[in-house]
């Protein structure tokens, strides 16, 4: 009777374990497709959570136009997404490094969130050259140096610190930003010319 009842306990507690792996946290391809279909960015960023350890081939296209959508909530929402997802990344990483080189502001930003969102130091030499670019919008400017803070690696620093002297002043901020945020001793030198900066 005992062995029964400990065989019982365990049985139940190892199905109690396995139910959240399949069914707990209530994904279903119907329910991300309908927030997508909402444009909302707080209902699409809540399913893509919900969903962000389910294979789900046919979420794959759908989530991927997400990575382009006009919310950078949605954006990084997607970016994490597919930071799950080793071989729909590489290609993602691939295509958002040739973005950077070319002529889209817009590509190019929404291409610095998802690589800053991946956090892999294999960007920054793309995300550096979009950085210093003057033919790319502010805030396309913006999102690489944003970017290179978020990977936080050191060999980010020359491009991080050029963007402290950057014409417009919301890539100056995003760059000191970015410079607080690298790994690693620095003295602060950099910082000290914008404390005269003209915008306050």
């Amino acid at each position: 009777m005992r062995k029964a009842i400990v065989l019982s306990t365990v049985v139940a507690t190892l199905l109690g374990g396995a139910a959240p792996l399949f069914a707990g946290r209530g994904f279903s391809y119907s329910r991300l497709m309908s927030a997508i279909a909402s444009n909302d960015g707080d209902v699409i960023a809540s399913e893509l959570e919900v969903a962000e350890f389910f294979m789900c081939g046919a979420c794959i296209q759908p989530v991927r136009n997400l990575l382009d959508h006009d919310d950078y909530r949605v954006r990084e929402a997607a970016a994490w997404w597919f930071a799950t997802r080793p071989m729909q990344r590489k290609d993602i990483r691939e295509v958002a490094i040739a973005r950077l080189y070319a002529n889209d502001s817009v590509a190019a930003r929404n291409a610095a969130d998802a690589l800053g969102t991946f956090r892999h130091p294999d960007a920054i030499s793309a995300l550096s050259f979009a950085a210093g670019r003057s033919d790319l919008s502010a805030e396309a400017r913006v999102a690489a140096v944003k970017a290179l803070g978020l990977i936080g690696n050191g060999s980010a620093e020359s491009a991080i610190v050029g963007a402290l002297g950057a014409p417009d002043g919301a890539v100056r901020v995003e760059a000191l930003g970015a410079y607080l945020a690298l790994r690693g001793s620095r003295d602060g030198s950099p910082l000290v010319g914008l404390l005269g900066d003209p915008d306050v």
